[in-house]
This record gives structure tokens, C-alpha cells and sequence, in this order.
């Protein structure tokens, strides 16, 4: 009998796996980390949200937003995001200053616990007693995807980090390239490994539809990123 023939089987097997408590410290990783972050996304959304309600052009573009959520940006959208991120947040600090300071670094631990997460599942799944080669296989392939999407996740928060840090500084054409390649190369490899775009949408979701439920974040990130 194939241990995929019940759910319970496969739980069973998930939990005698030696991956199993390495995938759960992963879990809360990711949760916690996915938290802190959105609080201070929250903040700086807020405030460009305010700063184009304020502006002179504001019905001629849109909202602006952190450039690693959209498919496709270049130079002149992170020019236009700089200038609309000196706004300040109910942080008490800009949003540029917020976003490259602290959320795009907590965003690096939050990618790292979800490569993890991703990479723990499918290797747990891979040593699966009795599953059919073609799984084994198949989990291989998205655990591959998964350290391929924290690589490209990483390296685009760096970039972003290195191009943004500094208001003053020119962002090149090639270098605002290279960061939206990074960005593709995230969303398609994050979508391939199943498991780790499946756990961010979930996490979206809660923050959603309950935002109460988790509020002490925002509240104790809030209250660090004031006294430092």
C-alpha cells in the first residue's frame, strides 16, 4: 500500500521525518517574520497613498508602490517612487528611509525562513517511505525552485537596498535592469516551487481578513523602530 493512499499515512510519515523539526522552526520563521514585515509595509503604504491624494499630478499617476511587487519597473518608476517615498510615515521616519532600512531587511530574513520552509517541504516529501519515483523527483525539482527563489529574493532586496539607501545618488538604467530581473526571476521561481507562493498567499490572506489578529506586531515593531 502506498503511503499516499491516505492523508493520515502521509502525516504519519511527515512526522517521523528527520525533517520535520527543521521545517516547523521554519514555519514560525516565516510566520513571524512575514508579520513584522507587513507592519512596516503597512506604514510606508499609507503614507504614498497620503503623499498622492497631496500631489499636483495625482491624476496623472498612480499610487506608488515598493517596486519589488510589480512584474515590470525601470528608472524613471524608481525615480518616481523615490520622490513620492520622502513622505513621512506615522513612523516617524521617511518612507524611503523605512523601506530600505528596515523593510527590505526584514524582508531578507522573511525570504530566507520561507526558502527554508519551502526547501524543508519538498525534501521532506522527497524521502517519503514507498512514494513513487515521479514524486520524489517532482519534490527534488520545487525544492530547487525554492533555494533558487531565496537567491533572486535576496539578491533583489540588496540591490534595491544598495540603489535606494541614498536619495541623492543617480539609479542607472542598467542597475534598475538588473533589479526588475531579479524581481521576474523571484515571482516565477517562487510560483514554480508550489509550496512557497501557497504559504504567502495564505499569510496575505490572514493579514487581510483578520489584522487584529496579529496587531502586537506592528505595536512592538513600531515601538523598536522608534527608540532606535
Amino acid at each position: 500500500m502506498s503511503v499516499l493512499e491516505t492523508p493520515c499515512d502521509l502525516l504519519a510519515v511527515f512526522a517521523t521525518s528527520p525533517f520535520a523539526p527543521w521545517l516547523g522552526v521554519a514555519a514560525i520563521a516565516t510566520v513571524v517574520t512575514f508579520f513584522v514585515t507587513a507592519a512596516g509595509r503597512e506604514a510606508i503604504d499609507t503614507a504614498l497613498r497620503a503623499a498622492h491624494r497631496n500631489a499636483a499630478d495625482a491624476n496623472e499617476r498612480k499610487v506608488a508602490v515598493a517596486p519589488e511587487v510589480l512584474w515590470t519597473y525601470g528608472k524613471d518608476y524608481l525615480d518616481y517612487f523615490v520622490g513620492q517615498a520622502a513622505a513621512v510615515t506615522a513612523w516617524g521616519s521617511p518612507a524611503l528611509e523605512l523601506y530600505w532600512k528596515f523593510v527590505l531587511r526584514a524582508d531578507i530574513a522573511f525570504v530566507v525562513s520561507l526558502a527554508a520552509c519551502t526547501i524543508l517541504f519538498w525534501l521532506a516529501v522527497a524521502t517519503v517511505v514507498r512514494a513513487p519515483p515521479w514524486l520524489g523527483g517532482l519534490a527534488i525539482f520545487a525544492a530547487c525552485m525554492g533555494a533558487l527563489y531565496g537567491a533572486a529574493d535576496v539578491a533583489e532586496d540588496l540591490k534595491l537596498i544598495a540603489m535606494l539607501r541614498d536619495p541623492q545618488k543617480i539609479i542607472e538604467s542598467a542597475q534598475a535592469t538588473a533589479a526588475n530581473f531579479l524581481t521576474r526571476l523571484k515571482f516565477a521561481t517562487i510560483l514554480v516551487s508550489v509550496v512557497g507562493v501557497l504559504v504567502f498567499i495564505v499569510l496575505c490572506v490572514v493579514n487581510k481578513v483578520t489584522p487584529g489578529l496579529f496587531g502586537i506586531f506592528p505595536r512592538v515593531v513600531r515601538s523598536y523602530w522608534r527608540r532606535t
